[in-house]
């Protein structure tokens, strides 16, 4: 079983330096955002990539639901990386702690009521966990104060993008 790291542990061993993130989620949700200085790796690393030596690699997806980055950890150590965690807890744990994305995560508003949607905080009265990015969010889904399809949010500004 590889070796987890945690979101606050995460974000020190980032602030020091030394860290490969490696990114499996999708590469469309790779694009939306991710955490500042991954790498997307959803089809494997690259042939010539090599991490620089010493380094820590820290594999991640989406949450703890998503077994694509214990997979993915298991086969690094299994091709001889001996310093590779997983951050089990996902790239959803990391937006719903507002840790620092690239580009920054962007809320949206219904431009018919205003309801805003925050993926921090998800919805979780819809079933939709915190962390969530919008743009995950099914094509059929609907304001949840008005009905309004998703087609009528408006993205607002975006947060902050500095570790804390």
């Amino acid at each position: 079983m590889p070796e987890r790291i945690g979101r606050d542990r995460l974000a020190e061993a980032i602030r020091r330096g030394g860290v490969e993130l490696l990114d499996v989620r999708h590469r469309v949700a790779y694009e939306v955002s991710h955490i500042p200085g991954a790498m997307h790796v959803s089809n494997g690393l690259p042939a010539d990539w090599a991490p620089p030596q010493n380094a820590i690699l820290v594999v991640y997806s989406y949450g703890p639901e998503d077994d694509r980055a214990t997979k993915a950890t298991t086969r690094l150590e299994a091709t001889g990386f001996d310093r590779v965690f997983l951050y089990a807890e996902g790239f959803r744990d990391w937006v719903a702690s507002r840790m620092p994305c690239e580009p920054p995560v962007k809320s949206y508003a219904c431009t018919v009521c205003s309801f805003g949607y925050y993926p921090h905080m998800g919805f979780p009265k819809m079933q939709i966990p915190p962390g969530t990015l919008f743009e995950e969010l099914p094509e059929n889904w609907r304001c949840p104060w008005c009905g309004a399809p998703k087609s009528k949010f408006a993205a607002q500004q975006a947060e902050s993008n500095r570790l804390r």
